[in-house]
């Protein structure tokens, strides 16, 4: 992709500004960055174009999708009407919002109460965008289920913590050779069962 650090109408993306990243490529993956600025937005995606055209790749319209951080809802509008995406919910919520859950998940017991508000979150943000809002396309019990049967394939947050605390008290129990383990056993168990 083209420098943007000679247009001056272009802004980039705060945590991109420094190193003057515009996109970053994978294998069949390509990522475009920039500041939520209509005019930003339109230049990335015209150098994207000629990119397209150059190289006769053509784009999956059905697999682009934006995500937005701090862009007012009417500069968003402005910017998905420009080049023709939608707005990217589900990864958003699988990716980040539930990885972050998950990293959680997996060292403390989250009391269900507070499971409840997180689920009610991303929720909120997959129907409607935004962490407070009620807009319904698929029932929530729906999205724990695989994709082969037209769930979302994102784990139920109760049930993974659970399940991944059960695989700590198993390895504290059949005490594997690894150095956490041995240290807790030390300190804290001193050579006690867990079901002591």
């Amino acid at each position: 992709m083209a420098s943007f650090h000679h247009i001056p109408d272009f802004n980039y993306h705060p945590k991109c500004d420094k190193l003057k990243i515009t996109n970053v490529c994978f294998a069949v993956d390509l990522l475009l960055f920039s500041r939520g600025d209509k005019k930003s937005v339109h230049l990335i995606i015209d150098v994207f174009k000629q990119f397209c055209e150059a190289t006769r790749i053509k784009e999956n319209p059905t697999k682009c999708k934006i995500f937005f951080g701090g862009t007012n809802m009417q500069e968003q509008q402005d910017i998905l009407v420009v080049i023709g995406f939608v707005e990217g919910r589900y990864q958003l919520v699988k990716s980040v919002l539930m990885a972050i859950s998950g990293y959680w998940l997996q060292v403390f017991h989250i009391p269900k109460k507070i499971i409840k508000q997180i689920e009610a979150i991303c929720r909120d943000i997959l129907w409607s965008g935004k962490a407070t809002g009620r807009k319904a396309y698929v029932s929530w019990d729906k999205i724990y289920e695989p994709k082969n049967v037209e769930g979302l394939n994102i784990k139920d947050l109760n049930i993974w913590n659970n399940a991944i605390l059960l695989k700590l008290f198993w390895n504290l129990q059949v005490k594997f050779d690894k150095l956490w383990i041995k240290w807790i056993d030390v300190y804290y168990m001193k050579g006690k069962s867990v079901m002591q």
